[in-house]
């Protein structure tokens, strides 16, 4: 063989050994872009599952003081009897709620949401407005325990005539007697609170838990335990028929006479 055909072919094998190298370089350089990229891309999915669920914790959180704010203080006059909340299912996830402070006529509401591992919290204070008192009127008030009743009034009695307050009758605020009007009652507002309506009268007997507009005249009777919000477009009567031990823990409201019976 010839010098000069032996250098040509020593030239071919070469290039031949260099373009294999570059292929092999290049398949290796794709191959680390596509792992780069694919650790990316995964990177970048669970960021956004992140701040996916964050984002629902805010919103069950909100649904959470919303709830309680609904279920709790809406017409309460007493704060300090509102009880905690524990993994509540809201949605997407669950809300927990606690009371850094609780006071009859303040609060602090601290509710905590969790979707997923994500963890949001917010907190609320509350205040109750207007006046503290249990009952008031524009004339007399009279509670008497001549039937061998007696009970309690939560927050102030206060009277535009006389008062009295027979020894039967724990009243946990002061009693007083003024010439100021009393505050006019919203009943558009309450009826707002309640979630369904009575058309007619409505008699009660034993326990009641629901939050009702009734259209007609409200009679409460024999013993048990009132919670919720009533509103009466008539007048609301209050009779245990005297042996009896009625517990109104909610609110009653009437556009026409409130009359209390023991």
């Amino acid at each position: 063989m010839k010098p000069k055909e032996r250098s040509k072919r020593r030239k071919i094998r070469k290039q031949k050994g260099f373009s294999i190298i570059t292929i092999i370089f290049a398949l290796l350089m794709l191959g680390a872009m596509g792992l780069a990229m694919s650790s990316t891309v995964s990177t970048s999915s669970v960021g956004s599952a992140v701040f996916q669920n964050a984002r629902e914790a805010f919103y069950v959180a909100e649904g959470g003081l919303q709830y309680v704010l609904e279920n709790q203080f809406a017409g309460d006059y007493d704060y300090s009897d509102s009880t905690t909340v524990t993994d509540k299912t809201l949605g997407p996830g669950q809300f927990s709620v606690t009371y850094p402070t609780l006071n009859a006529s303040d609060a602090v509401i601290r509710v905590t949401a969790q979707v997923g591992n994500s963890e949001r919290q917010i907190e609320q204070t509350v205040e109750r407005s207007g006046f503290n008192n249990g009952t008031f009127s524009g004339g007399d008030t009279d509670l008497n325990e001549s039937q061998s009743g007696g009970g309690t009034v939560v927050g102030d009695v206060v009277c535009g005539a006389s008062c009295s307050v027979d020894a039967g009758y724990n009243v946990t605020g002061t009693t007083s007697t003024t010439s100021a009007t009393p505050p006019p009652v919203d009943l558009n507002s309450l009826i707002a609170l309640t979630t369904s309506t009575h058309s007619g009268n409505l008699t009660i007997n034993g326990n009641y838990t629901d939050n009702v507009h009734v259209t007609g005249d409200v009679t409460i009777t024999d013993t048990g335990t009132v919670t919720g919000v009533i509103v009466a477009d008539g007048d609301v009567s209050v009779d245990a028929d005297h042996t009896g031990t009625r517990d109104v823990s909610g609110t009653l409201a009437a556009g026409g006479n409130m009359i209390i019976d023991y």
